[in-house]
Parts: C-alpha cells; structure tokens; sequence
C-alpha cells in the first residue's frame, strides 16, 4: 500500500488500473484517505466483458479451434470492475459515497 499524505489531493484519477487490485476495498480506502474532504475519485474502467470486440478477437485469434477458458469471475482482472453493482459495493465498503456511473462506448482501435 503506498503511504499517500491524508487529506492531500482534490482528485484522484485512474485509466484503466483500478481493476486489478488485490484488495480494492483496502485500496481504494487508502485512495480515499488521501483524498481531502469532499475529494473526488474519478475512473476508467472497462465494461463488461461481452462489451468489448477486442477482447473477443484476441481470445479467438489465440484458442484457433479450441476454447480458451475464461478468466475467473472475481479478483483482479480487466473486467473485475465492469459490474456497476460490484463497483459500487467496493467503493462503499472502502468509505465512498455520492457513487454514479457514466456508461461511455467508444471503439477501440
């Protein structure tokens, strides 16, 4: 766990690299204890895995006539924050509050 200063920064902000803690509910409390009061937490995250073609192409391209086995459905991985439920769920667990989504669909190249 980095040892952020508490009651630091204004924001904190995260492309892409929340979903693959180990312990998000301890990590994004630590994220939040470095946060000043009424700090903002913003992410990225992917959505679902279905969602998402480039996912679909590269499994296909790598299992050629045989399934390649799924990741597991919890625990760090890309798609471990794509459920809004789940998200939500972790960040009030971790002292968040005032929780939305923003559903963003762009395509990938």
């Amino acid at each position: 766990m980095h040892p952020f200063p508490a009651a630091s920064f204004e924001v904190g902000i995260s492309r892409f690299g929340t979903m693959f803690f180990a312990d998000p509910v301890t990590a994004f409390g630590n994220i939040g204890h470095a946060l000043t009061r009424g700090g903002r937490l913003v992410l990225m995250v992917w959505q679902a895995r279905d969602r998402n073609e480039w996912t679909t192409a590269i499994r296909e391209a790598l299992a050629g006539d045989d399934s390649v086995p799924a990741p597991p459905a919890d625990g760090p991985q890309a798609f471990s924050l794509a459920d809004p439920a789940i998200a939500e769920g972790i960040l009030t667990a971790a002292g968040f509050a005032e929780i939305s989504f923003t559903d963003v669909r762009e395509p990938v190249y």
